[in-house]
């Protein structure tokens, strides 16, 4: 007796519309966890990256240092160029 597959067609996953609107919407939002830790991770990355820059750098690119050394965005003032008091 020969073992082959029935099947020859495309081995894949079932169609998402076959799987029901429970499981697409599981899956759906796992997607949309999954891109939220990526995009987590990657600022973490950046940001670590940027701790190692130098006061004036940061100031530079917009950011500062707070009182614990860690880097934060600075905010603006709502004061045109030149006339901060």
């Amino acid at each position: 007796m020969m073992n082959t597959h029935s099947n020859t067609g495309d081995c894949g996953g079932a169609p998402s519309s076959a799987l029901g609107p429970a499981v697409s919407s599981l899956l759906s939002t796992m997607s949309g966890m999954t891109t939220g830790l990526l995009f987590a991770l990657l600022h973490r990355v950046a940001m670590r990256r940027i701790e190692r820059f130098s006061d004036r750098r940061l100031n530079d690119i917009g950011f500062e240092r707070d009182w614990d050394s860690s880097v934060i965005h600075r905010v603006r003032s709502s004061a045109p160029r030149g006339l901060t008091p």
